[in-house]
């Protein structure tokens, strides 16, 4: 009897050990801020450096987050909560859609809700010290998303797209729980700029 029990206290402290997902969510869930530097490296399949970026990153639970690449070429990618804004100020065009659709192409917008049922699509796994989320549908954009850690803080991420080019980010400067201006997430129509809609394309509205 007494073996049994020791056995069954060894045991139970797996049996309730929390899921790579469960980990993931939680990790994710005391993010309600995050502003940060970030330094990104794309690689084609061959491993070759394709482009360097570097930028401005800003998130806000729920449903929120500015991406501002600064270098080489300025873009802005805005999640309101509704739509997705990407503004290339380049070729003087916005392209808009809806955020709820956006999440099946691109797990990255998970981070700003860790509860949303689109997670249910994402496979979670431990590997190479991150948390690796694979997509299970063939049309996303997004393969492949790797979240590292330093301690509570998000610190590095890896994406592997379709064509299986490779991104590495790093980000510095990190700021946590800080308040924000809300106004970083809201979308204003540059003037002299062309819109590309494709908010109701699915339906046609």
């Amino acid at each position: 009897m007494k073996n049994w029990l020791v056995a069954l206290l060894l045991v139970s402290p797996l049996l309730s050990a929390a899921t790579p997902k469960e980990e993931l969510k939680a990790k994710l869930q005391a993010i309600h801020s995050m502003q940060a530097e970030f330094s990104q490296q794309v690689f084609d399949a061959q491993q070759h450096l394709l482009q360097t970026t570097s930028g401005h990153f800003y998130v806000s639970q729920p449903n929120k987050l500015r991406w501002e690449v600064t270098l080489p070429d300025e873009s802005t990618l805005i999640a309101d909560g509704d739509s997705l804004w990407l503004v290339d100020p380049f070729a003087e065009q916005v392209t808009a859609m809806e955020q709820a659709g956006a999440v099946d192409n691109n797990p990255i917008v998970l981070m700003t809700d860790p509860n949303n049922p689109a997670w249910e699509q994402f496979t979670i796994t431990l590997a190479d010290g991150g948390f690796q989320v694979d997509a299970s549908d063939e049309q996303s954009h997004v393969q492949r998303l790797v979240f590292y850690f330093d301690g509570a803080l998000l610190s590095k991420m890896r994406i592997l797209d379709r064509q299986q080019q490779q991104s590495e980010l790093s980000f510095s400067n990190i700021k946590v729980n800080q308040p924000l201006n809300q106004q970083l997430f809201i979308f204003s129509m540059p003037d002299g700029f062309e819109l590309d809609d494709q908010r109701h394309a699915a339906t046609g509205l």
